[in-house]
């Protein structure tokens, strides 16, 4: 906005000429408002890149409440949104603060959590539901997202319901 100031103040200077050429303040004039429309278009361009990353968020969000108990590459996901998985990455990270892969293993604890403080399935029939193959690699991503085992974690918290 230096420029339509800059502009604004020659449009000033121009017009307290006793001899005002008005070839040089319309030009002035015209200069501003190309301005103006430029920025006009950027922000309306920006406004719908966001609206456009909101809806693949969205509709992202949407798939993983879907698909978050099986195993599904985020190629899956960006495939089903028939975006690139790179562009995937850039839009979670830039609404979450967080890659793809962080927030559907968010997901999956958080029903991990829910199962074993609401139900008797073993570690390994929770593992299993929310598509970990191995119980040790379900074990260690929950102790790791949480600091505490899935044993652990229902014998701390049980008592609390």
């Amino acid at each position: 906005f230096k420029n339509i100031v800059s502009l604004s103040e020659m449009i000033s200077f121009e017009n307290q000429q006793t001899k005002k050429n008005i070839n040089i303040i319309s030009s002035l004039i015209n200069s501003v408002f190309s301005i103006f429309l430029s920025e006009q278009k950027k922000l309306l361009s920006n406004n719908m890149d966001a609206m456009r990353s909101n809806l693949y968020f969205n509709n992202f969000l949407q798939l993983l409440e879907i698909n978050y108990s099986h195993f599904k590459p985020i190629s899956f996901y960006a495939d089903q949104l028939r975006i690139s998985t790179r562009h995937l990455h850039k839009i979670t990270k830039d609404i979450l603060g967080i890659n793809v892969g962080q927030l559907i293993t968010a997901r999956k604890i958080i029903e991990a959590k829910k199962r074993l403080l609401q139900s008797d399935l073993n570690i390994s029939e929770i593992g299993f539901a929310l598509g970990y193959t191995e119980k040790s690699h379900f074990t260690k991503v929950f102790k790791k997202t949480t600091g505490l085992t899935p044993l652990n974690y229902r014998k701390s918290f049980s008592h609390a319901i």
